[in-house]
């Protein structure tokens, strides 16, 4: 890697301010979860158009090799949208029962303990370090950590590097994030075959959706949006330029 390497997401959003956003190029990947990484991934040729035709994801495809974020960045950390939610509609739902099975805590870091000055940090779910992992014969779901992506053939992680790296990631994680989406709408468990769709408006977070043209959709509306207008705009014009 060259010493042109743009900083961390981490670092840019402590020196800029602002939202990291996912680039028009990682846009046009269409992208279903849990499968083998050449049957899940396709390259749409518009990413504006739900039905655009799309193109196998291959390795030699020039779209891998472009940043993944607007700005570019060298490393992000990347979690999936859904299993923190389930865990907060777990701890409601059973407050107060009695039968709770309680674990402990990891002890906080230097970090959190900073946080807890500043009332931005609970240890545990009691305050006092105890987890509750089971209540009422219906257990506590789990969060996948973060993912970390660091860049690799380019100063910056690519399209390729995220993609690679987070299906990956997602596959490994799949009984947990099956479990914890269970407690969504009706609570019947999802089957093991259920069919997932990534939604990436912002690269930080990954939104797993039901329907293949849903995502399809909310890409296109979000390239209509004015925050990613000027960038669409750039896009075009680069590629009939190339």
């Amino acid at each position: 890697m060259g010493s042109q390497s743009p900083p961390s997401a981490d670092d840019r959003g402590r020196v800029e301010g602002r939202p990291l956003l996912t680039s028009i190029d990682m846009l046009h990947i269409r992208w279903k979860v849990f499968g083998p990484l050449s049957e899940s991934i396709e390259i749409a040729d518009d990413a504006r158009d739900p039905t655009s035709v799309c193109r196998p994801y291959t390795a030699d495809h020039p779209i891998l090799h472009r940043p993944a974020t607007e700005p570019p960045v060298s490393s992000l950390k990347v979690e999936v949208d859904g299993p923190r939610e389930s865990v907060s509609y777990f701890l409601k739902s059973h407050q107060g029962d009695e039968d709770a099975e309680w674990t402990r805590a990891p002890d906080p870091t230097d970090e959190e303990l900073d946080k807890a000055r500043d009332n931005m940090f609970r240890w545990g779910d009691d305050g006092r370090g105890n987890i509750r992992v089971r209540c009422c014969n219906v257990q506590r779901p789990q969060v996948p950590p973060k993912v970390i992506l660091t860049a690799s053939d380019q100063p910056y992680v690519t399209v390729g590097d995220y993609v690679d790296t987070v299906h990956s990631w997602l596959r490994s994680h799949r009984e947990d994030i099956l479990y914890a989406r269970s407690f969504w709408g009706n609570g019947c468990p999802l089957p093991g075959d259920s069919a997932l769709y990534i939604r990436i408006l912002r690269p930080i977070k990954v939104h797993l959706l039901e329907g293949e043209l849903e995502a399809a959709e909310s890409v296109a509306d979000y390239t209509r949006a004015p925050v990613a207008r000027e960038s669409m705009d750039r896009y075009m014009r680069e590629r009939m330029q190339a």
